[in-house]
C-alpha cells in the first residue's frame, strides 16, 4: 500500500485552477529562421487566446517533442520559444554536433517547459514559435519527413498550459 500524504505539509505547490491544451497538426517546410527573441522570427506553431483566472497565478507550459532539421547546411542550432502576448518568455535550443550528421545537415528534437506570472486577467495570445538560429536563407523541416506521407495526428505538436494559484 502507498503511504498517506498529508496535503497540509505540501508547500510551494499551487493548486491547479485552470488548464488548456493547444495543438498544431502537420508537417511544415520553409525558410523559418533568425533570433528566437524576435516575435516575427521562425514558424508560428501555436497562437491561441488565453484568459487567466487569477492575476496572481503562475502559468506553466509544457510541450510535446518537436523535430526540426535543415535541408542545406546553415543551422547548427534550432530553437523553440514561448510568448506571453507580445512578451518573450524564454526559449530552448540545441542540436547535435553538426559533424555527426551526413553532409552536416543538422537536426534536433526540442521540448519546452517554462513558466511566467499571469500578471492580470486580461486575455492574451499564447504563442510558440520555432526556427533555425541563422540569418542566412535556409529551409527547415518541422515535425515530419518530406519523403513520407502522414495523416491524422502523426505530426501533432501539443502544448499543455496549467494555471496554478499562488
Amino acid at each position: 500500500a502507498l503511504p498517506t500524504i498529508n496535503g497540509a505539509n505540501l508547500t510551494g505547490i499551487g493548486k491547479l485552477i485552470k488548464f488548456a491544451t493547444f495543438t498544431h497538426d502537420g508537417y511544415v517546410s520553409g525558410d523559418y529562421r533568425n533570433a528566437p527573441d524576435d516575435i516575427t522570427s521562425g514558424y508560428q506553431l501555436i497562437n491561441q487566446s488565453y484568459t487567466p483566472a487569477a492575476a496572481d497565478s503562475t502559468i506553466v507550459v509544457f510541450s510535446s517533442s518537436l523535430t526540426i532539421c535543415e535541408t542545406t547546411n546553415q543551422n547548427n542550432v534550432f530553437w523553440l520559444t514561448l510568448w506571453n502576448g507580445t512578451t518573450f518568455v524564454s526559449a530552448v535550443s540545441g542540436g547535435g554536433r553538426y559533424t555527426s550528421f551526413k553532409d552536416y545537415l543538422n537536426s534536433a528534437t526540442l521540448n519546452y517547459i517554462g513558466s511566467f506570472s499571469a500578471g492580470s486577467t486580461d486575455a492574451r495570445n499564447i504563442q510558440m514559435r520555432c526556427g533555425g538560429n541563422t540569418t542566412s536563407s535556409t529551409t527547415v523541416q518541422i515535425n515530419g519527413n518530406s519523403q513520407a506521407s502522414y495523416s491524422g495526428s502523426s505530426n501533432r505538436f501539443t502544448v499543455f498550459l496549467a494555471e496554478l494559484a499562488p
